[in-house]
């Protein structure tokens, strides 16, 4: 008898296994009394199951066995089943039992989301760029018709869809103009007090208030100005602060721009309005990042365009965005509040259906963030 066992009962079907294992442990030179009373103590060990969080399934965009974690000491084997617990939840349950017929069961609900829309792409088994291409390729878009970037703030995962093709950057350019903008008043260069003359050149058609509530010649302070721009779109207002940039700075706007994702640009991008998506996935993530700095310019975004572009298929989350539209080209871009808050812009030319094409992007990056929650990707 080994000494240490004297009073060690093991019984049923378990006997054999514990002697082949004790048997397996001696020739393989583990002799010490610890070492073998541990081997007999992990007979007596059930497996351990941890759901994996999420905050909602997407129907018919989930793994079964990626939804549940199961750990211990000895081999083991896994059984999951899922049943509709009413139109919304589903309870997904997980049975476990090792090689010494030790078991556990545990059950949880999650909540459940159909969109038949986007059934047809696989959100498991693609990156964003890729989902974005096989959207265009349904649509029978071409392939230079989109810009995109996508971030994941948690993990950091990042993509690009054509992020160095050149767009006319319509509005979108009035956030990095309110981040730089505020970057001087937080240098002291200048206040939200501060006031900038209105005058007759600076009128430009488009949405907010500044032309149509203020007379030529008036003084506007420097906060209604980038209140405007960015909440109401303003051109006016942009086109004010736009004209008065030098003189707070020693830099040129397109410089200071530029710098948010330093590389050679064309000439043409220092004197015309142009933006690319990894441009302005920076400009994005500073947002983010310093969302403290700029809370005032964040606020607006969120209180902008209610119910069109990001907003027009989500009404869940918190969304904080800036539209673009010029001619051709439709825009969107900004912080998408999900689980694992996203980093999103969509960028279009020549798409006669442009706002729901960015509305339906968003709504499946929406989904796609929710399928991968916690997944670093």
């Amino acid at each position: 008898m080994v000494k240490g066992f004297e009073h060690l009962t093991i019984e049923g079907d378990k006997m054999k296994k514990a002697l082949l294992l004790l048997l397996a442990a001696l020739l393989s030179g583990c002799s010490s009394e610890n070492n073998l009373i541990q081997i007999f103590a992990m007979d007596q060990t059930a497996p351990v199951i941890t759901f994996v969080e999420k905050p909602y399934l997407v129907e018919g965009q989930y793994d079964l066995n990626k939804l549940a974690i199961v750990t211990d000491i000895s081999n083991f084997t896994v059984e999951t089943r899922a049943e509709s617990a009413d139109e919304n939840h589903i309870e997904v349950c997980v049975e476990a039992e090792d090689e010494y017929q030790n078991s556990s069961t545990l059950c949880k609900t999650y909540a459940l989301i159909r969109d038949d829309e986007f059934m047809m792409y696989d959100l498991q088994n693609n990156t964003p760029d890729e989902l974005v291409e096989q959207y265009l390729d349904h649509h029978d878009l071409d392939s230079d018709s989109i810009g995109f970037f996508y971030q994941n703030t948690v993990s950091g995962a990042a993509y690009l869809y054509n992020g160095s093709e050149l767009f006319t950057g319509a509005s979108t350019i009035k956030v990095p103009l309110a981040m730089l903008y505020t970057d001087m008043i937080h240098a002291d260069k200048l206040s939200y007090t501060t006031v900038l003359q209105f005058i007759e050149e600076d009128i430009e058609a488009g949405g907010g208030r500044t032309a149509l509530d203020n007379a030529v010649n008036s003084a506007l302070s420097v906060d209604y100005l980038l209140q405007q721009s960015i909440m109401n779109s303003d051109n006016t207002a942009t086109n004010i602060l736009l004209r008065n940039y030098n003189r707070f700075t020693k830099d040129l706007f397109r410089m200071d721009y530029a710098a948010f994702y330093p590389k050679r640009y064309p000439a043409a991008f220092y004197s015309e309005n142009l933006i690319t998506a990894e441009l302005m996935l920076n400009v994005i993530r500073s947002l983010y990042q310093n969302a403290e700095d700029y809370a005032k310019i964040i606020r607006d975004m969120k209180e902008a365009e209610p119910d069109a572009y990001f907003k027009q298929l989500i009404d869940d989350i918190e969304i904080a965005h800036k539209y673009g539209l010029y001619g051709n080209v439709e825009h969107d871009m900004g912080i998408l509040y999900t689980e694992e808050p996203i980093l999103l812009g969509v960028f279009t030319k020549d798409i006669i259906n442009s706002k729901q094409v960015i509305a339906e992007l968003a709504r499946m990056m929406e989904l796609y963030a929710a399928v991968h929650y916690g997944e670093n990707v």
